[in-house]
């Protein structure tokens, strides 16, 4: 963590669904130099399952356990043609992970997501979500639910291990554990609050951290240079302690997304926390939609 006499930078962080908002409701300017990006790697069959809310800003929905097995699960979002259906699990242009399943349904493996907050009464997370692990490093306590208006993170866990109790649609690794480590974006948080995220991942022991967010200006997230952004050397040294010493030294996987930008001029090769060695990177989103800030002008969503 930084030294006290230091003060924390401010992390200014944006989410894609946010952006994309701001972009309907203002023709402003963003400074892209000290702008992240929250990539959103969900598809659109989770946007109407995030719809029931209490005056708390957390679903009711009952939690549904189903045994853990082996196989082709049940849920609709396999099936061609129905309104859940999830084409990223197959095809010519999906993961085919259908096949893996028969041996493979994440069982086991722990994954921590840092995101914007995480709805786990969910009906699609409740049965993987692991509440006693959870944090917030925005707020400083150890509930990571999200606000009505902070999704990004619950579409994320469900892209992972949604549940396979026979509705709607199912995670890639419908067994795995999802540990929510909940930050702030688009200028809530600290740099500190990063460095305790991932600090967070390491003392939980995550198998894998998933981080669906990146810099939006090129050479944005900097090490040990002043060029445009925050010094991120600390975060990349709490990120290269979880590859040394996560898993009981085995090293724990962490992934970053690749982003959705590469036809507006974005590269994942001008950034460091998606370049270094250290990370794996992850597909862009799952949805064909793009959105991104360049030039500190807002550029709008393309549909393809």
């Amino acid at each position: 963590m930084s030294g006290a006499d230091t003060p924390s930078e401010t992390s200014d962080d944006i989410s894609l669904i946010e952006k994309e908002r701001n972009e309907q409701q203002s023709s402003g300017l963003l400074d892209s130099y000290n702008t992240y990006a929250l990539w959103d790697t969900s598809s659109y069959l989770y946007l109407s399952q995030i719809s029931q809310t209490t005056t708390n800003d957390t679903q009711t929905t009952q939690p549904v356990i189903t045994p853990e097995t082996t196989g082709t699960p049940s849920d609709p979002g396999l099936t061609v043609g129905n309104f859940w259906y999830q084409w990223h699990h197959g095809g010519t242009y999906g993961l085919n992970d259908i096949d893996v399943w028969q041996d493979y349904t994440g069982s086991g493996v722990r994954v921590a997501v840092i995101d914007d907050g995480f709805n786990y009464n969910h009906s699609e997370l409740s049965a993987n979500y692991r509440t006693d692990l959870d944090r917030d490093v925005l707020n400083d306590d150890n509930d990571a639910i999200n606000l009505s208006s902070d999704t990004h993170g619950t579409y994320v866990s469900q892209v992972i291990a949604a549940d396979d109790n026979g509705s709607r649609g199912v995670g890639v690794a419908y067994d795995a554990e999802i540990v929510g480590i909940k930050r702030g974006f688009n200028g809530a948080g600290t740099q500190d609050d990063v460095q305790e995220a991932f600090q967070h991942a390491l003392s939980i022991n995550a198998d894998v951290v998933n981080n669906s967010w990146g810099t939006t200006a090129a050479f944005g997230d900097n090490k040990k240079i002043n060029f445009v952004g925050p010094d991120v050397s600390e975060i990349l040294t709490d990120i290269e302690n979880l590859v040394s010493m996560g898993r009981g030294g085995l090293g724990t996987s962490v992934v970053f997304s690749a982003g959705n930008s590469r036809a507006d001029g974005e590269s994942a090769n001008y950034k460091n926390y998606q370049a270094t060695s250290y990370n794996c990177l992850k597909t862009n989103s799952l949805q064909h939609k793009q959105s991104t800030i360049i030039n500190s002008k807002k550029v709008p969503p393309k549909s393809y």
